[in-house]
């Protein structure tokens, strides 16, 4: 492991074998550990790295116990090789912070319930989608439940109902309370993990917050219902392209039956023209432009 003759090595302080930098710690750590041993007190293992020749660096776990040979009390220590692990430690973290990038980017995270122990795994954008510290906060079912706005609270508890008994999918979307008062819009899907039997074992799944998306939804049904309340005719236009996007019934009805040629017309130019790059679609449907 080290790569040095025994003679080089025999009769040299412990802390020399590992890399300078670490000359104080592996001292410390020895010097705990002897005292520790002759007190007969528990010794965990920890971990240190080992300085090879050509000052390459190899992370090891090292293992110290007090033994008797030849009648002398020794230290004995089993320095093992973790390289393999640390470089696997090393790429979950990698994927971890990748993981919790995407999670703060799309705005969902991860969750899974054990539903005998009734102990939920949140990860962190869970967390903050549901304003509660990690810290402070062991979340389990009744947690969820508790935060449920009132509306929402016995859908959620039949659809959990419904996947655990009658293996129905969970999907749905939810409004809950923050502890600050916030509202927030999640949407929800998860799978259930049943046992050789078909008892159910556990759920996992995925949690999304789409307020952002449930109030533009709020406004965009304000506008058309204000559309089409107002007994002018309207027309909403695209400013670039000149595209009618939408028309309220009004100005449907405006047109009549005898411009129906015109409307044919302007719907002929815009498919044709207006509309060459426009990845949508759009249709003629009675007295009425559809841009879909």
């Amino acid at each position: 492991m080290i790569r040095r003759p025994r003679e080089e090595i025999i009769g040299i302080h412990q802390a020399q074998l590992h890399p300078p930098r670490m000359d104080k710690y592996s001292r410390e750590s020895f010097s705990e550990h002897t005292r520790k041993m002759k007190i007969k007190e528990d010794i965990r293992p920890f971990e240190n790295f080992v300085l090879r020749p050509d000052g390459t660096e190899v992370p090891v776990e090292v293992l110290a116990q007090m033994v008797t040979i030849k009648g002398r009390p020794v230290i004995q220590e089993v320095f093992r090789d973790i390289t393999g692990r640390k470089r696997t430690e090393d790429i979950l973290r990698k994927s971890k912070e990748s993981f919790s990038k995407a999670e703060k980017i799309g705005h969902f995270g991860y969750w899974e319930w054990d539903i005998a122990t009734n102990k939920l795994i949140w990860s962190d954008e869970v967390f903050r989608l549901y304003g509660l510290d990690p810290q402070k906060v062991t979340p389990t079912y009744e947690t969820v439940v508790s935060t449920l706005s009132a509306e929402a609270r016995d859908w959620f508890i039949k659809a959990i109902d419904d996947a655990l008994n009658e293996n129905a999918p969970f999907e749905g979307e939810y409004s809950l309370i923050r502890p600050d008062g916030t509202m927030r819009y999640t949407h929800t899907i998860g799978e259930v993990v049943r046992d050789s039997d078909g008892k159910p074992l556990s759920m996992f799944g995925v949690v999304q917050d789409i307020t952002e998306r449930k109030q533009v939804e709020g406004k965009l049904q304000l506008f058309r219902n204000l559309l089409e309340s107002s007994n002018d005719a309207i027309f909403v236009n695209d400013p670039e392209t000149g595209r009618i996007l939408d028309a309220n019934d009004r100005a449907c009805i405006s047109l009549g039956t005898q411009e129906m040629n015109s409307l044919i017309c302007v719907f002929l130019i815009l498919k044709s023209v207006c509309l060459k790059n426009f990845p949508g679609k759009i249709m003629l449907r009675k007295s009425r432009i559809e841009v879909i």
